[in-house]
């Protein structure tokens, strides 16, 4: 039996498929009924705390019988970490998922102190828990594994690489009347998106329509899509599966365009795959990781090297892009998420 604790198991996005996939039959799964209409702000990050201290008191339900539970922890809030560091000795093993190790923002300046008092009780957690024999640390890049054995000091043997997985492969064939790409996802400050489309705007129309899709919580980028250039077209809303897949039949490329200070994982060049679509992205040690492992992904550095990526692009080299994103998304999706999880607990023994 394992306790999968996901305290964010309503929220949108990939929370819900990431303790689904990873629950075995005799799994359980904590989680709390909190939902938001916001994903960004300090009171949002108030709610984390929470939502956190929440699903770590339902972990003492099972101190009478946990030395033979193993535990996942799949979020890494650092206070309620920090104040229940002794729930690491009521499990059999305890593995903890660590989704970005530094973090930027724009934002106010509380909400800038508020980072940095995240990732002080982070580190701390960390290298108090990395002492114990039962606890492993799962990070999805080499990119974020490097980051936390140099920055925080800690043995590269507590840490296992696992790639985010991409969603479960569908083929949705190319159905697209005139070229376009989509940029998919929340926009945020920490993504760091606004100079591109400033840089698109400056560029001029090439031909190429630019349909960014997603729940706009940058200010800036809020402002700039209210003006924008007709060939740049925003979708400020959260859109279900259902309807992201009518975005992709009409768009040749996902596009990925993320600052040099975003911290975070690579979510849509996942999504990219599993759909089966190349991706072009802004160059990123991080992007460049996941270029080397799937062959699906170009890197461009200025937005006349992002259009010459794409106008000089066979159909012949298009189709062995997209292929190659398939196969990728075949080895790793959510199918195979929880094989890995459970390999690290048996390394780590």
């Amino acid at each position: 039996m394992n306790v999968i604790l996901q305290p964010y198991y309503e929220w949108p996005g990939h929370y819900k498929n990431y303790a689904d996939f990873l629950r075995g039959d005799d799994d359980v799964i904590i989680k709390t009924s909190y939902k938001i209409s916001k994903t960004y702000g300090v009171k949002f990050n108030f709610l984390r705390i929470w939502c956190m201290f929440i699903s770590l008191v339902k972990c003492l339900k099972f101190s009478t019988r946990s030395k033979q539970i193993n535990l996942f922890l799949l979020e890494t809030e650092p206070f309620s970490l920090l104040l229940f560091f002794p729930v690491i000795f009521m499990f059999k093993h305890v593995t903890l998922t660590v989704h970005s190790v530094n973090k930027s923002s724009n934002s106010s300046k509380v909400y800038q102190l508020i980072i940095f008092f995240q990732r002080f009780f982070l580190e701390k957690y960390l290298r108090l828990a990395t002492q114990c024999s039962n606890f492993s640390i799962v990070a999805h890049s080499e990119y974020h594994k490097e980051q936390i054995v140099s920055q925080w000091n800690i043995a590269a043997d507590k840490v296992f690489v696992i790639d985010y997985p991409c969603p479960i492969p569908k083929h949705l064939p190319l159905k697209a009347e005139k070229l376009a790409v989509l940029i998919f996802g929340g926009i945020r400050p920490d993504k760091g998106m606004l100079p591109f489309f400033e840089s698109l705007s400056d560029f001029g129309d090439q031909g190429i329509i630019i349909n960014v899709v997603g729940r706009i919580e940058d200010d800036k980028v809020k402002s700039f899509a209210q003006n924008a250039p007709l060939f740049i077209k925003f979708i400020d809303s959260y859109v279900s599966e259902e309807e992201l897949e009518l975005y992709i039949v009409t768009n040749s490329y996902f596009v990925v365009p993320y600052g040099i200070n975003y911290s975070g994982g690579a979510g849509p060049i996942k999504d990219a795959a599993s759909f089966g679509r190349p991706v072009l992205a802004l160059e990123h040690p991080l992007f460049y990781e996941v270029q080397s492992k799937g062959n699906y992904c170009r890197l461009f550095s200025s937005i006349s090297d992002f259009y010459n990526l794409i106008k000089t692009t066979s159909s012949q080299d298009y189709c062995s892009f997209a292929e190659a994103a398939t196969l990728y998304a075949n080895s790793n999706n959510w199918l195979t998420i929880r094989e890995r999880y459970l390999d690290v607990v048996k390394l780590s023994n």
